[in-house]
């Protein structure tokens, strides 16, 4: 018998020592970001031992750690039962759920946190943007404003409320909460960013062009602030930089009508109508957008200008297809009537104008004038 109680103290004794190693192996798996090696040891830990709830916590968060998200989620949901105070496992699933896009599990850890740790602003800040991305403005602006309240140097707070500001149209507290964050660091891109989208959206070019100034060197600009840019240089007629700036941003551009419709514009604006004609017709072939008749309208007027009656006559009547604008119908007779010599499809068209809804009386006056003139033309030489 007392073998036997001899032999089972060795036994316990060597299991205890087991378990120590491995749990020793297992934290300092842990703490030098072995985190494969941490799970699998913090398992075999946590199968011996189901009710060790550091096993269960390493398991759970050494899994989130190494990528295996699924592994994580299924072990922290346990620990949630079992360790209910643990806010580290709330982290861990709201994190978790925010980078899947699964916004409704997210917001629930995230408010989960918020009411544990009331004096937290980062998981105000955190929920705010999940609000702000499920479309609730409203919670999103009100969680955003206490994490500010809590920490008015966080400029991720004050870019949160910024945008919701230029959202609603609130310029004048967008440009407030943009000022803040810029006293705390002028030279921050994000800011400035935003502070140039603000003023554009307010139509103020020239404060646009000097948000770009005063970061100049700092940073490549993408395809969309150099679309940005250009154009308030268009606005504010520094025509030279503003085709240099719409030039850039063709580099990179997916959808480019919009910019060969602006460097139309600015060559025009500059008297360069080859160029001008050039870049409205890349417009027409680039378009997938509903301004197809613009393009097709200002190609017609381009060539009115230089006497290309045929080419105009097949713009306007291209854009007429698009846009159905009943004024092309009387610029489509002008250069019917100026192209060809058969004066009944001028005619045609002016009539066609005549009966439009389209109130100018000085066309209209033109129009009947020009009919009873040609069709008198025609009868003379009839007879």
């Amino acid at each position: 018998m007392k073998r036997m109680h001899t032999f089972i103290f060795v036994v316990l004794a060597a299991v205890s020592a087991m378990a120590q190693d491995i749990s020793s192996d297992m934290k300092d798996a842990f703490a030098n970001q072995d985190y494969v090696q941490a799970v699998n040891l913090s398992k075999s830990c946590y199968e011996s031992d189901s009710n060790n709830i550091e096993c269960l916590r390493i398991l759970a968060i050494a899994a989130n750690k190494s990528g295996d998200q699924a592994t994580a989620k299924t072990y922290l949901h346990i620990l949630e039962k079992k360790d209910s105070a643990n806010t580290d496992v709330y982290v861990q699933l709201a994190s978790i759920y925010d980078q899947q896009q699964q916004l409704p599990k997210a917001i629930k850890y995230y408010t989960i946190l918020n009411k544990m740790l009331p004096d937290n602003p980062i998981y105000y800040r955190k929920n705010a943007n999940l609000y702000k991305g499920y479309g609730d403005r409203l919670e999103s602006f009100r969680l955003f404003s206490k994490a500010n309240k809590l920490n008015p140097r966080d400029v991720l707070t004050l870019k949160g409320l910024a945008e919701l500001a230029i959202g609603n149209e609130q310029m004048l507290m967008a440009d407030s909460l943009i000022t803040v964050a810029l006293e705390l660091d002028s030279m921050d891109i994000r800011m400035n960013y935003l502070l140039a989208r603000s003023k554009y959206k307010q139509k103020q070019y020239y404060e646009v062009t000097e948000v770009f100034d005063r970061i100049r060197g700092q940073v490549d600009l993408s395809s969309y602030y150099n679309k940005m840019l250009g154009y308030s240089y268009l606005q504010i007629d520094s025509i030279d930089l503003a085709i240099s700036k719409f030039q850039l941003s063709l580099v990179d551009e997916n959808n480019p009508e919009k910019l060969h419709y602006y460097l139309a514009t600015a060559y025009e604006k500059k008297g360069n109508m080859d160029g001008a004609m050039e870049h409205y017709e890349k417009a027409v072939k680039s378009s997938i957008s509903p301004d197809l008749d613009l393009y097709h309208r200002n190609v017609g007027r381009l060539s009115l200008k230089q006497n290309k009656h045929k080419k105009a006559f097949e713009a306007y009547k291209d854009a007429y297809k698009y846009g159905e604008d009943p004024v092309l119908l009387y610029y489509l007779a002008a250069a019917a009537d100026n192209y060809y010599k058969d004066k009944s499809i001028a005619i045609g068209y002016y009539k066609k104008y005549i009966k439009s809804n389209h109130n100018h009386t000085e066309y209209k006056d033109y129009a009947e004038k020009r009919v009873r003139y040609l069709k008198e033309i025609a009868h003379q030489k009839k007879t």
